[in-house]
């Protein structure tokens, strides 16, 4: 991550991938520079301002959590430390390997543990591809009213990192998949 810097728009025209580093930072603020004055502005406040300098400060996130720093096909990093088992971590401390190689081991036993954390959510990465539990899996889960939801394991890391941030006591069971 990096640490905070101030830009301004002729920084930012300088910058082929500035478009995206805005619309990652600040979603509801998009600003393209043209030679050093604004080309267009989605921003009600700076839209036909007499400036030709805007800055806009970045920050790292920061939180206590554990998060997921990267992810790619069979591993996922969580605080930059690089894991190739399925795992399950969660929001207030929690991580335990968890042990299933392929969809096909899952089974309401390996839910269990998962249940007695007792989260309010349930993020269920379920491997390259979107594949969802039997409802048998989820009893202990469906017992404790604790919600669940389904997604391809990369889609689960983004969510996970996104209510962390939120403050959310959340848990993430991810399915690695290993070739073989």
């Amino acid at each position: 991550r990096a640490s905070e810097c101030w830009l301004d728009n002729h920084q930012l025209g300088r910058h082929a991938h500035r478009k995206t580093v805005l619309e990652t930072v600040a979603p509801m603020v998009s600003v393209w520079s043209n030679a050093g004055s604004i080309a267009h502005c989605t921003c009600p406040a700076w839209q036909n301002s007499q400036f030709d300098h805007i800055f806009m400060k970045l920050q790292p996130d920061r939180t206590q959590s554990q998060t997921i720093t990267a992810h790619g096909a069979g591993w996922v990093a969580i605080d930059g430390e690089k894991v190739h088992v399925s795992i399950v971590i969660g929001s207030h401390g929690e991580r335990f390997d968890w042990p299933c190689r392929h969809f096909d081991e899952l089974s309401a036993s390996l839910f269990e543990p998962i249940a007695a954390i007792g989260a309010e959510l349930v993020i269920f990465g379920s491997g390259e591809r979107l594949r969802f539990p039997k409802p048998e899996w989820l009893a202990a889960l469906t017992a404790r009213q604790i919600g669940v939801e389904t997604m391809d394991t990369a889609a689960a890391c983004r969510s996970y990192n996104v209510l962390v941030g939120d403050g959310r006591h959340v848990v993430a069971a991810l399915l690695l998949e290993s070739k073989g």
